[in-house]
């Protein structure tokens, strides 16, 4: 993270800048140092908004809420990727970490719509289609 620092406080008018303050968001939330990793991604989200980390910034932030517990907040910041962030390789993982959300939130039901649509949506995405998948086949056994 002091490679970050550094590089931010000598070449502050780097075109690399904003990959530096999302590297180091990155690094703050590696250290559980997450008060300062918020910060460092709402300034790449707010400052850098065109930067190709701002999404990476937006689903940090969503994911320091969900990792710890707040999942109304983490459906509110995976949402804004899916409205801020429509052409982003975030969107079908947001949309999944919604339907997340809804589940560990007790809404079950709108999960489950959400993770529904998540194959149709995102045919050539294997990967992303086999959590939902999973989750949808666990909620039915239940």
């Amino acid at each position: 993270m002091e490679v970050y620092k550094s590089f931010v406080a000598i070449y502050s008018q780097s075109k690399a800048i904003d990959e530096a303050y999302y590297r180091m968001g990155l690094s703050y939330q590696n250290l559980e140092r997450l008060e300062e990793a918020m910060r460092t991604y709402d300034k790449v989200r707010l400052e850098y908004a065109w930067s190709t980390f701002a999404d990476d910034a937006q689903a940090g932030i969503a994911d320091l809420y969900f990792e710890h517990g707040d999942y109304n907040s983490a459906l509110i910041e995976y949402a804004k990727i899916l409205k801020n962030f429509p052409h982003s390789d975030k969107v079908g993982f947001a949309e999944y970490m919604v339907g997340l959300s809804f589940k560990e939130m007790g809404n079950e039901e709108q999960a489950k719509i959400i993770w529904e649509r998540i194959p149709t949506k995102h045919p050539d995405e294997r990967d992303l289609i086999s959590e939902p998948i999973k989750q949808l086949q666990a909620l039915d056994r239940k």
